[in-house]
């Protein structure tokens, strides 16, 4: 499927309600659920990226990702946006232990929850149980 066709789909996916987050590492995948309301109308969604080779958290900007805002009940998670990238974003890690310099990713994924960013390395995405390629 071309690019555009992914993201117009993810892009009907911006601004829902974010239900649970399922990590699968052994099975190398990453399950989203999603509630979108729509005219007063609630349906619940699920994105499923598979062949998941890495994924990366950052909590906000800078040094904002230290500041931890505590919880309240009616608090929620928003997927505020989707995006498909073609050009990936690297990711490698700078450290003074050598061995952790053979560690980086191309992340193809980035999911805006609030103002935390999600990336993620990923084969493939089904969305709602329809399987989609994403490209090598």
């Amino acid at each position: 499927m071309r690019y555009t066709e992914i993201q117009d789909k993810f892009n009907s996916l911006w601004a829902s309600r974010i239900i649970d987050i399922d990590f699968n590492i052994i099975n190398n995948g990453i399950k989203i659920t999603i509630e979108i309301t729509e005219h007063k109308e609630k349906s619940i969604h699920t994105i499923e990226f598979h062949g998941v080779s890495s994924y990366y958290f950052v909590n906000n900007t800078a040094l904002k990702r230290k500041e931890f805002i505590p919880h309240e009940d009616e608090d929620f998670l928003e997927l505020t946006s989707i995006n498909y990238i073609q050009e990936k974003i690297k990711i490698q890690m700078e450290s003074d232990e050598e061995w952790i310099h053979q560690f980086y990713s191309e992340a193809n994924i980035v999911i805006e929850i609030w103002s935390r960013l999600l990336f993620i390395e990923a084969n493939q995405v089904s969305i709602n149980y329809v399987p989609y390629q994403l490209c090598e």
